[in-house]
This record gives structure tokens, sequence and C-alpha cells, in this order.
């Protein structure tokens, strides 16, 4: 991997499956003279979807499978009713989830795909995007923390939305999984704070070259990206600390829960703790959350995934007296998932 300039955005490509390749296989959308566009011109909606699904859990795959077979039920669902697209923002990925991902009849069909490979992640697990093709992605860039020792970072995705004030609008759609456990919360508000200043302008780098009245990039792999019209940020915040409960605010985002009327400290809150293991001490608590800010509002938010389990064969072939009938059903994930309904409008309350 590339040396990278923390708290600076760093480009990287997205992709599409080329069903007209032979053999059909996935493409980098900016280089492929074969691409064929889905985007067409969109409702100023978007129907995000937030999910971490554990990836230290056993049955990694079978999980998966379960969890994106889920997913693109409710996307079916959604596309027959609504007119909103479809962006989902994973947490905690690992190679092994990229490649059923990839695999997914759904996902080949109507999505891009942030990463095909965990090589722009800097640790054992990441985050990834997808993305409806009837949407325009303008860039996909992330940006690493700097105050992370579990080396986490933040993924954008641009999108060109229409703006009825002016031909088209930047909405920048962010991925994050803030420092986990005890030792996390001093650095959760500094890492927040650095996304944000993403989500309110051109990031901190941006600023300070800005200041220094000097507008190229610190570094090669780093780039500048423009002041977005709106922002939407959700992921796994770990807000178990009640030091947390005030980050979004000092950061000058709402909390789309909140804003709908859920209130602290109420099973409607609660994201994760209900499907965790055993060994995990933390009380249930609303880890996970839905942060915007700018020319955009929250329509409605909920909770999916609860309960949802997939099962697991516990036959193993070596075993001469084992039952090939037997099986345990496991915990797909130890959080549940977000789903917000948000709609662009003209304006921004920057």
């Amino acid at each position: 991997m590339a040396s990278l300039q923390r708290d600076s955005a760093t480009q990287q490509d997205f992709y599409f499956f080329d069903d007209s390749a032979d053999p059909p296989a996935w493409c980098a959308a900016s280089s492929s003279p074969a691409r064929e566009s889905h985007a067409t011109t969109p409702t100023p909606r978007i129907h995000l979807i937030s999910w971490n699904i554990d990836f230290q859990a056993p049955a990694e795959a079978e999980r998966m499978t379960a969890a994106l077979q889920y997913l693109g039920d409710l996307v079916s669902e959604h596309n027959r009713t609504h007119s909103s697209r479809t962006v989902i923002l994973f947490q905690e990925m690992v190679s092994k989830d990229l490649e059923l991902i990839q695999q997914t009849a759904w996902v080949q069909k109507d999505f891009y795909i942030t990463d095909l490979q965990p090589s722009h992640w800097y640790g054992r697990y990441g985050t990834t995007t997808l993305i409806d093709r009837r949407l325009s992605v303008d860039r996909v860039f992330r940006v690493p923390y700097a105050e992370s020792r579990m080396q986490r970072d933040v993924l954008c995705v641009d999108l060109d939305m229409p703006d009825p004030m002016r031909e088209r609008s930047t909405v920048r759609v962010c991925n994050t999984h803030l420092e986990s456990l005890a030792s996390g919360t001093p650095r959760r508000p500094v890492q927040l704070k650095v996304a944000s200043e993403f989500m309110h302008g051109a990031g901190p780098r941006a600023r300070m070259d800005n200041k220094a009245d000097n507008l190229r990039p610190n570094d090669q792999n780093t780039i500048l990206v423009p002041v977005p019209h709106a922002a939407i940020l959700a992921g796994d915040l770990n807000a178990f600390a009640p030091e947390d409960a005030s980050i979004p605010q000092a950061c000058r985002l709402k909390d789309a829960f909140l804003v709908l009327g859920g209130k602290e400290k109420t099973e409607e809150a609660i994201t994760w703790g209900k499907q965790n293991p055993d060994w995990m001490t933390f009380p249930a608590d609303r880890l996970d959350k839905v942060l915007f800010c700018g020319g955009v509002e929250v329509l409605s938010y909920r909770k999916i995934g609860e309960g949802l389990k997939a099962r697991v064969s516990l036959y193993n072939s070596d075993d001469s007296d084992g039952d090939p009938d037997e099986y345990e059903d496991v915990w797909v994930t130890d959080h549940f998932g977000m789903v917000a309904e948000f709609r662009i409008f003209s304006g921004s309350d920057h």
C-alpha cells in the first residue's frame, strides 16, 4: 500500500459488474470502456442502510450469506414501492465478505462496490459501500484517522445529485467505524471531528492549504474534494461511554434517530447488546448512529436485522458418527442494522 496522508482524502476507484465482458467480471468504473451507465435522473432521495457484520464470530461465510440474502429482499421490496436510490454501508468486512458480495446476483446487477480487495484498509477488517448504479458517483475517497490505534478511517462517496436551485449538487455519504472499547473513548471525538470536517467542507488538510494560499494536495496520493451541499454519515460509532452522547452535537451534526423523536436509553434506541456473545460484558446501548448536515432532511429511521440468524451445519465429514442433518442457528451479527430515508433539498444549513 502506498504511503498515505492521515486525516487527508485519498481517492480510490469503485467497481461495476460488466456482464458483457468475456468472461463477465468486476471492472473499475473509471477505466473500462465497456462500462454501461445505469445512471438516470434520480429522485432527490437516498435510502441509506448501514450494518456492522461481526468480523470475529465463527461461521463467517454462512452469516454474511444470510445477511446478503436478507438485504437483497429488503432492497427488492423497497424498489417495488419507492423511487429513492439505495446506498449500503458495511463495517467490519473481511476478505471473505468482499468475495461473497461480489458473487451476489442482486449486487452484480444493480450496484457499484467500493472495494474488491482489502488493499485500501489499514487493518484486519474494514468498511465497504455499495451504491445503486442509477446514482451518479463523482468520486470515492478514504480518510485514515491520524488519531487511531485500531487503524480506522472514514470512507466517503460523493454523489452528483439534482438541485432545483442549480444544475447539480455534491451529496457526500460517509461510512465509518470509530475506535472501539474504553481505550478508544478519548479518540472517538477526534475521529468524528475529522469526518465532520469533510461533511461540512473539504476537510482539515484542504483548510490548512487554503490558509497557506496553496490549494495543492500535500502528497501525491491525496486529493482535494469539493465542499458538499449535504452530507450523511453512518456506521458503528461505538457510542457506549457517557462522553459519546455529546460528540455529534459538538461536530454540528444532527442525529436521525433523535430528530425523529427517538429517546436515548430506550429499547427503541438499542443497536447492540441483544445478540452479542456471552463473554461481552458491555451493557446494551446505541452504538450505531446515522448523522447528517447541510441541505438534507431525514424522513424515516428504523432498525433491521433484529433476531436474524444463519443456519450452520455441524456435520463433519471426517466424523463417521456425525449426523448430516445436525445444525445450529447462530446470530448473523451482534449489531442491528439501520435504515434511514433522506430528502435532499435546495439551500444549506452549514
